[in-house]
């Protein structure tokens, strides 16, 4: 009797359903339900729809005896702390989102907005800006789909009238005319800035408000942050305003993909709050508008009212940080160019010019000295002048002497173009200082030390620098980037590199190539703006190895070899150099040879790192400032949470008389093997002493 009595509790446990009306997820666990409701996946499907209120989304439904459902976050987070013991064997990450839901019974996979997977990949690859297709191409891989048996195939009307939640992308575009009456269109920044704080995966990593540091890694920590931008703007509506700065990228590139050139004026921004380390990435580089029938300057200004609006008007956006409604406040923070354009944005002359500087007033006579620096009355009054003069010839002479010219800037009121618009670092240091330096240096030494340098080059980066001094004069910026992070102490003007924003031009021309040319402006904005909706999904394959705390592993077993995190966030190889802390908290240098994750059967899991020791040499040459290490056979265990970060090492050639030697290699030329003279570094195995290069350009955070 009291076995019937306990089964049919059980039943009754079993039976109690935990639902989200919202996403359409069901499961007879708490902690699963818990874990949906925090997920990402949850919050986006929630501001796609229009709707963040849970209560009105999340429904459980249970029996009279199954204890009532959290209705605050923080209660919900207690209880899935709580009922984490019951559910041991499910893997969660930091964010609530590594559990897999297709392993529960009762679970109905949903992907609304759309009506299956194979619709929302089909979309996805048909919007993607960095794999462009024309439609006819798009329609042929649709066909291909259901010959092929693939059930859900839509048609490609159906994936043309998809619409994402209330968002209309056409109300996304802003309409603009030139002089002339010539129209373009743009994405409004402020659309793109909602969508950028509405994806969790870009709004955690946000830097919102100055900081105060007593060293400068971040325009969070500038001046410009710090004294000329308000980011205290209170509630309004029980609404908190958020002020976000952006950066804008204005350059010119070919509209074709011939060598005929038709400049395509184009504009992109990005996030100033954003990580150093994020600002490369692509999708953290927006796309707003471009044109070759109208000037830069009549994006600029579209681009200036949107601004303008959006601080005179409260733009409501949903905040994936905070998970609430917010107003955002974008603002421009500084604008990214190369030379040319700075010149432009400055109504400078440029190379030209006496004064060939936009910044200050420095000249080849006075080069090497801090000139005064430019400021926008003393140029106003010069574009004054200018415009009062009648004579060309005079106007000519002036324009020469002050480096200044005369013509529409929309940026003046918004922002100091000679102060606001850094140098770019690409065009400085790489094509600039680096190079002339190289060239200078090699013209200096003789062939036999040429050769020995480049040899020494090669062993240190691998096949990247083979033949490096060979054709130095057609080196291009890119080549110059590991010399450049060699340079001690270079600050935030890596935070405005070209780099990030010049990969899309070709991406800009692919989508271009593929319209039919009616609307170039309008059809390409809209391409880049679906790809940014976009961004917001993302399809998690569950089979990868995934990321648990600082440690990645395959599978679960007593001990499982893996790789480490480092607190930089840096991934460790074996072999690799890492600063770590050893067991009497003291810093030091080691070789991480493999990783390990411990699952004891009574404790917690430990992870930790076996590091090959290396202790510090007391005759390192003063001179060089950087610190020697010997690297020892001894081995010790030591917490994945204590390693620091990748450090850069060099063998102590000098001390270790390496030496160079030729030998035969087999390399792959028009795919045959052949056999080619080389000359190689050849290190002293037996001589383990090691220089840390603490000349190398590091992330900064």
């Amino acid at each position: 009797m009291a076995e019937a009595e306990a089964d049919s509790a059980d039943a009754v446990v079993n039976t109690a359903m935990f639902t989200c009306k919202a996403c359409d997820f069901t499961t007879n666990k708490r902690s699963n339900f818990n874990a949906h409701v925090l997920s990402s996946k949850h919050s986006k499907l929630l501001f796609l729809q229009g709707n963040n209120d849970q209560s009105n989304v999340d429904n459980i439904n249970t029996s009279d005896n199954q204890t009532p459902a959290p209705e605050t976050e923080f209660e919900i987070l207690n209880t899935a702390v709580s009922d984490s013991a019951e559910d041991a064997d499910r893997t969660y990450d930091n964010n609530f989102e590594a559990y897999n839901e297709d392993t529960d019974t009762g679970i109905k996979t949903d992907w609304q907005p759309f009506q299956s997977k194979t619709e929302m990949l089909c979309y996805i690859l048909m919007n993607s800006s960095t794999h462009p297709l024309s439609e006819e191409v798009v329609k042929f891989i649709l066909f291909i789909l259901k010959e092929s048996g693939v059930s859900d195939v839509p048609s490609l009307a159906r994936l043309k009238e998809i619409q994402i939640g209330n968002w209309r992308c056409e109300d996304m575009l802003k309409e603009g005319t030139d002089s002339k009456g010539i129209p373009y269109w743009i994405i409004k920044p402020s659309e793109l800035v909602k969508l950028q704080i509405s994806n969790p995966t870009v709004s955690d990593k946000v830097i919102r408000m100055p900081r105060e540091r007593s060293s400068i890694s971040h325009p969070a920590d500038a001046e410009k942050w710090q004294k000329d931008i308000s980011f205290n703007l209170g509630y309004e509506h029980q609404k908190a305003k958020i002020r976000v700065p952006i950066n804008l990228f204005l350059d010119d590139t070919s509209t074709h993909k011939s060598k005929r050139w038709l400049p395509l004026h184009c504009i992109q921004m990005q996030l100033s709050g954003l990580p150093l380390k994020e600002r490369m990435k692509q999708p953290n580089n927006l796309f707003i508008g471009a044109s070759e029938k109208t000037e830069i300057m009549d994006l600029g200004k579209s681009v200036i009212e949107d601004l303008e609006e959006t601080e005179r008007d409260n733009i409501i956006a949903y905040d994936a940080y905070s998970r609430q409604e917010c107003i955002v406040k974008p603002s421009l923070d500084v604008i990214v160019a190369d030379f040319a354009m700075m010149s432009h944005c400055t109504n400078h002359l440029g190379a030209a010019a006496t004064k060939y500087c936009p910044i200050c007033y420095a000249d080849a006579e006075h080069f090497d000295v801090i000139c005064d620096h430019r400021d926008p009355q003393r140029t106003q009054r010069h574009l004054d002048l200018l415009n009062i003069i009648s004579s060309n010839k005079e106007k000519s002479k002036l324009r020469k002497e002050n480096g200044v010219k005369e013509h529409t800037n929309c940026f003046w009121g918004v922002i100091n173009p000679h102060r606001d618009i850094p140098i770019g670092i690409l065009h400085l240091i790489p094509l600039g200082l680096a190079k002339h330096l190289v060239k200078h240096i090699i013209g200096c030494i003789s062939d036999e030390k040429i050769k020995k340098l480049a040899a020494h080059i090669e062993a240190h980066s691998g096949n990247r620098f083979t033949d490096f001094f060979m054709h130095i004069d057609s080196r291009q910026g890119k080549d110059f980037k590991d010399y450049v992070d060699d340079i001690k102490r270079h600050g935030p003007p890596v935070a405005y590199q070209e780099d990030a924003f010049e990969k899309n031009h070709g991406t800009i021309r692919d989508c271009i190539f593929q319209q039919n040319q009616k609307a170039r402006s309008r059809d390409t904005g809209l391409k880049f703006l679906r790809k940014s909706i976009c961004d917001l999904f993302s399809v998690e394959d569950t089979t990868k190895n995934k990321m648990n705390g600082n440690v990645m592993t395959a599978e679960k077993d007593s001990m499982t070899k893996c790789k480490a995190v480092t607190v930089n966030q840096d991934l460790a190889n074996c072999d690799d150099w890492i600063e770590y802390e050893n067991a009497q908290k003291e810093k030091t240098i080691g070789i991480f040879k493999e990783g390990l994750l411990i699952h004891p059967k009574k404790g917690e899991t430990k992870m930790v790192a076996i590091m090959r020791k290396a202790e510090p040499c007391k005759d390192a040459p003063s001179q060089l400032g950087c610190n020697k290490f010997t690297l020892t056979p001894e081995i010790e265990a030591v917490s994945t949470t204590h390693l620091k970060r990748k450090v850069e090492m060099v063998h102590d050639c000098h001390g270790g008389n390496c030496f160079l030697s030729e030998r035969r290699v087999r390399q792959k030329i028009e795919q045959k093997e052949v056999w080619v003279e080389k000359v190689h570094l050849v290190h002293n195995l037996l001589h383990k002493c090691y220089f840390e290069n603490n000349y190398v350009l590091r992330d900064l955070h």
